[in-house]
């Protein structure tokens, strides 16, 4: 809602001679026409009222994902729609570190609340590796084709569970995610789904480490759902469904 704007029009001047022309008007006559402007808006649902977030990714398919997931009166804007931004380092030691860094990060920059996640692959046997080390846990160059450097990483997790048995290849994929304003975090939640390494390769859907991440339930790899089912049972979508009832709360 620009107010600033709205007087503007009304009293046919300009920004720079808006106080002149305000302080000229009684001050009971602008607080009426104010709230009336107010009251409109909200009865039309003009668009002007929507909240405005940001997702804190350039990935159009993760930014559809999480706005249809939430299905709410939101305006979202992703950071391809400020690239001259300072990207936010995911340096922290852990998911939820990192989340909360992303989003009070780029809502800093943005004056926007922010959604940020981190997420990745736990392996017991591993110590809990990759971790927050997941996308680039081979070590590759960062600029490598995403496909190649997926198979990197999984070539490198089953080098390290050569030989371990099955009863100790059990795994997770952890996601957490933050929504913060510009001086506080406002919502963290947290989705998980447990599973066991595979291992070889099984499947040719998803991506990461979906085609050895193996679903005992489903007694089917992650690569071998199909993506309506994955998005009901991953740990992101876990954590998009709690994150939801708390965002429509702040926005009551």
């Amino acid at each position: 809602m620009n107010v600033k704007r709205y007087f503007v029009c009304k009293y046919k001047t300009s920004e720079e001679s808006l106080i002149e022309v305000i302080s000229k008007i009684d001050r009971e006559q602008i607080f009426q026409k104010y709230l009336c402007f107010y009251i409109t808006l909200c009865l039309c649902g003009e668009k002007t009222m929507l909240k405005k977030i940001l997702i804190a990714t350039t990935n159009p398919g993760k930014k559809a994902e999480l706005s249809a997931m939430l299905d709410m009166d939101i305006e979202w804007v992703s950071l391809s729609d400020f690239p001259k931004l300072e990207e936010v380092a995911e340096d922290g030691n852990t998911f939820a570190e990192n989340a909360r860094k992303k989003s009070l990060g780029y809502a800093k920059q943005t004056n926007l609340w922010t959604i940020a996640d981190d997420s990745g692959l736990e392996v017991d046997a591993l110590g809990g590796q990759p971790g927050v080390k997941s996308a680039r846990f081979a070590e590759s160059y960062r600029r490598e084709r995403r496909d190649l450097l997926d198979k990197k990483n999984i070539e490198k997790v089953l080098k390290l569970l050569d030989g371990v048995p099955r009863e100790e290849r059990t795994a997770r994929f952890r996601c957490c995610l933050c929504l913060a304003a510009p001086d506080e975090i406002l919502i963290e939640t947290e989705g998980k789904i447990e599973g066991i390494i595979a291992e070889k390769e099984i499947g040719a859907g998803g991506f990461g480490y979906d085609p050895i991440f193996f679903v005992p339930d489903l007694n089917k790899t992650v690569a071998q759902i199909s993506p309506e089912q994955k998005n009901s049972i991953s740990h992101r979508g876990n954590a998009i469904r709690k994150l939801k009832p708390l965002l429509s709360k702040l926005l009551e």
